[in-house]
């Protein structure tokens, strides 16, 4: 009678497991882990399609600059991001792009930009270290060996290999994704609530009452 009981359990518990789909790469110190968002997706499109893609999300948007978006995704059966992307790329083809949002193991939600924060060791050329890959180079003002490599066309899961072929790259010191990361406010001050110096009173075009 326990086996009845038993395998079905493990049948759930295991089938729940795979659910969860993760990305990752790997730094000098460890594997960088994260889940994948089943309900929320990152979005970019030209000005011209922005209010197309505000009609088709609703109030499930969430806009991070006037050409990029978080939106939440409704009754999409495709349990891959790959195949949700396919769905909504067919839904709304204005879209220029679309990533997943990642969640790390705090619950931050952060998503790729297509840029890498890159130090090469000293004696080394960043030309040669990235040769056969098309990365707009930005020199890190005030440190030396120092870059920003950027792509629009490069996606998170080709961005995560790339990095993680730098980091096995002996001429590299260190190379890290550039995240937008999602703010969470948090203050240990007893007295915040009484600090009214600091709250928005909508001047210089603030919105009264928002950070």
């Amino acid at each position: 009678m326990k086996k009845v009981i038993l395998i079905p359990l493990l049948t759930l518990l295991l089938y729940g497991a795979d659910t969860q789909e993760k990305i990752s790469y790997t730094t000098k110190i460890g594997k960088i882990e994260f889940n994948i968002s089943t309900k929320e997706v990152y979005t970019e499109f030209s000005l011209q399609n922005a209010s197309k893609l505000e009609i088709f999300a609703n109030e499930k948007i969430s806009k991070i600059d006037s050409t990029s978006a978080t939106i939440e995704i409704e009754n999409n059966a495709a349990k891959k991001f790959a195949g949700r992307k396919r769905q909504l790329k067919t839904q709304i083809p204005s879209v220029t792009k679309i990533e997943p949002v990642l969640i790390y193991k705090d619950g931050i939600k952060q998503i790729a930009t297509g840029e890498i924060n890159l130090k090469i060791k000293k004696g080394y050329n960043i030309s040669e270290v990235i040769k056969g890959y098309s990365f707009n180079i930005k020199p890190v003002l005030f440190n030396t060996n120092i870059f920003t490599l950027s792509s629009k066309k490069i996606s998170t899961e080709e961005l995560f290999s790339f990095i993680t072929k730098l980091q096995q790259d002996k001429r590299v010191k260190f190379a890290e994704p550039n995240f937008i990361r999602e703010i969470k406010p948090f203050t240990n001050d007893p007295f915040f609530n009484s600090q009214w110096a600091i709250k928005n009173q909508g001047f210089l075009g603030g919105h009264q009452g928002q950070a």
